[in-house]
């Protein structure tokens, strides 16, 4: 999961860290949430995981996630926990998400068709439970059931 603070800049803004490296909510800037590539695998620490199998004793024993495998919801909601706390202290007034809600090789899920939509509900549900200014959501490559495919049926 990547997770950025974005500021908008004004002509009088000074450092977002002051030299202690402490967090500084200067007056002259407006700060938005942005967070980017959950790959939400909801068969984390399961014979269905999406990382390989040899790592399946070490995903069981760490239920919030290990580098080198797309995570379980429970790290996602840890994560977007900790973010609304740095938001809510430097004021961020809005949250976007910039795709890639589910797990890589989501055509090995048991029923793609239904289960990406389900995951794509799922994560959103979460970030618009912590972020309730959650302002845009957009798709990444991994959200579709096909790995960047998307069959567009209709010109409207």
């Amino acid at each position: 999961l990547l997770l950025f603070l974005l500021s908008i800049l004004t002509p009088s803004s000074a450092t977002m860290f002051a030299a202690t490296g402490r967090r500084k909510k200067e007056k002259h800037k407006r700060y938005i949430m942005w967070l980017s590539d959950v790959h939400a695998d909801p068969y984390y620490g399961t014979d269905m995981q999406s990382c390989s199998l040899e790592y399946l004793n070490e995903t069981r024993q760490n239920q919030v996630g290990m580098i080198g495998c797309d995570p379980p919801y429970t790290l996602l909601e840890a994560t977007v926990h900790a973010a609304a706390k740095v938001a809510a202290e430097l004021g961020a007034t809005q949250c976007i998400f910039s795709g890639d809600y589910v797990r890589h090789e989501q055509q090995h899920l048991i029923d793609p068709e239904s289960q990406v939509p389900e995951i794509i509900n799922n994560v959103t549900g979460i970030l618009s439970q912590t972020f309730s200014k959650l302002n845009l959501g957009i798709l990444g490559n991994d959200d579709s059931p096909q790995d960047y495919y998307l069959n567009v049926t209709t010109q409207k």
